[in-house]
Parts: structure tokens; C-alpha cells; sequence
């Protein structure tokens, strides 16, 4: 899957301001239609809690989710900075079945990628229940491309500092508006056009 819809997708938000939640969001709810998901979730890394936090998530359910790191699926990807594969028939001891009994939501399948920039684990972005199939080799490629330039969008915005491992305090998600015809924001066209 080639991630120019994303470069298109940037570049229809490049001429007004534009609220992070927003881009965020729109990427989630495209990846996850793109690569035939039922569900996706973006998570960042608090890492004065040392917990994962659901920043953008198809979750009608519950207002957020907040993993341990080497909590689940999503929490040992953060650990690990390991993609992470589950199909509906595997009994995946690192599955976080308390989010299903908490949503009353049925997991059968899950894809999640690792966030980073350089060894530092940012987030994680995840998909749950492929709706044809099981989650293949190509869609962890596709995801991890998209997870690269989500990092990207993040690190031109005020979480950047937030996302350190240094950083004493937890996670604020305001003040994160992107400028569309920012200089940063052009440097984000010009890099998802190459890739």
C-alpha cells in the first residue's frame, strides 16, 4: 500500500491552520479503512507513568486507554520496539483482555508498530480485527511507514518535548496546532512525497 493518500491528505490541510487531534485522527481512521481493520488506535508513551495513553482510537466505549509499558500487545511493542502480529487463532499470552472486558469489545486480531525516533519509543499505532483475513507482512510494512511519518507530524508540534524520556511530567495534549504552510509542515510534504 503506498502512503501517497497521506501526502495528499497533508497537503488538503496545508492551507489553514489545523489541529493536531485532527490530523492524528484522520490518519487513524484512514490507515485503519486502508488496511481493512475494524479499529485502530494511536497510543503515546507518558514516560513520567510509564504508561501508554490512547491519544486518537476508534473507541466509543471508554474516553482513553492507559497500558502499563509491557502491558498487552501495544504495551510490549512499546517496550520491545517490536512489530507485533496476533491472528484470531493465536492464545498470545501478551493480550490485554481486561481493555475487551472494560469495552465489552471482542479482539480477535491485532497489527501494532512501534513509534520511535532514533532508540526512543514514542508510541505505538495499532490495528485491531482485519475484517478479511489476517494481518500480512505487507500491512506491517504499510503500517510502519505510516508510523514513520506520524512521528514526523509529532515532532513538529509541542509533544515532541513531551515525548522525552526525560521529561519528569505527564503528558499534555494542548497547545499542539500544526501551521499548514508551516516551514516545518512543507519539510513533512516534501519527506512523504520521497517516500
Amino acid at each position: 500500500m503506498a502512503t501517497d493518500w497521506l501526502a495528499r491528505l497533508l497537503g488538503d490541510l496545508s492551507d489553514r491552520p489545523i489541529d493536531l487531534e485532527e490530523v492524528l485522527r484522520r490518519i487513524v481512521d484512514e490507515t485503519t479503512h486502508r488496511l481493512d481493520a475494524d479499529r485502530g488506535t494511536l497510543y503515546l508513551v507518558d514516560h513520567a507513568t510509564r504508561e501508554l495513553v490512547s491519544r486518537v482510537a476508534h473507541l466509543p466505549e471508554i474516553a482513553e486507554i492507559r497500558l502499563r509499558i509491557g502491558e498487552g500487545v501495544a504495551g510490549w511493542v512499546a517496550e520491545r520496539g517490536e512489530p507485533v502480529r496476533v491472528s484470531e487463532d493465536d492464545d498470545d499470552p501478551r493480550r490485554a483482555r481486561r481493555v475487551d472486558e472494560l469495552t465489552g469489545y471482542r479482539t480477535n486480531s491485532m497489527l501494532a508498530v512501534p513509534l520511535s525516533r532514533s532508540d526512543v519509543i514514542v508510541g505505538v499505532l495499532q490495528l485491531l480485527n482485519k475484517r478479511s483475513g489476517r494481518f500480512s507482512a505487507a500491512d506491517e510494512a504499510a503500517l510502519q511507514r505510516i508510523g514513520g511519518q506520524v512521528v514526523a507530524i509529532l515532532d513538529d508540534t509541542s509533544l515532541r518535548s513531551q515525548l522525552q524520556p526525560d521529561n519528569p511530567h505527564p503528558l499534555a495534549f494542548r497547545f499542539n496546532h500544526i501551521v499548514g504552510g508551516s516551514r516545518a509542515m512543507q519539510a513533512i510534504y516534501a519527506r512523504l512525497l520521497r517516500a
